[in-house]
């Protein structure tokens, strides 16, 4: 199978929206791991002109995070749309974790605190 994507620039369309709440959230509880999670991402396979970009990636640790809001993830598009990225990131060689904008708002840190003991020990 061929490798299915790479991170890539945005494109050209793309106008940054900036940080949703929740992330803004998130990132004040990243501490040392600020320098290793660069934030909104693309990812895009010219064959498919499929782009996507994901809230926060760990390049080292193919890792990426993902903020799911519920006014902007709850509709069954959005959620098969969701699905369908998910699983062409995790064809691209990396695992997707994602929280709900409930458990952000809830406890940004407990969050954080999960993503650490995900990630393997070398890169903390």
């Amino acid at each position: 199978m061929k490798y299915p994507g790479q991170p890539e620039s945005p494109p050209g369309w793309y106008k940054d929206r900036g940080q949703s709440y929740i992330e803004k959230e998130f990132s004040k509880e990243l501490g040392d791991l600020a320098d290793l999670i660069e934030q909104e991402h693309w990812f895009g396979d010219p064959e498919k002109h499929s782009r996507y970009r994901v809230d926060f990636i760990l390049k080292d640790a193919r890792l990426i995070i993902e903020l799911d809001g519920h006014e902007y993830h709850s509709s069954k598009e959005q959620l098969e749309k969701d699905a369908i990225r998910q699983r062409y990131l995790s064809r691209a060689g990396y695992t997707v974790i994602r929280f709900t904008g409930r458990e952000v708002n809830r406890n940004p840190a407990a969050c954080v605190s999960e993503v650490r003991e995900i990630l393997p020990r070398p890169l903390q």
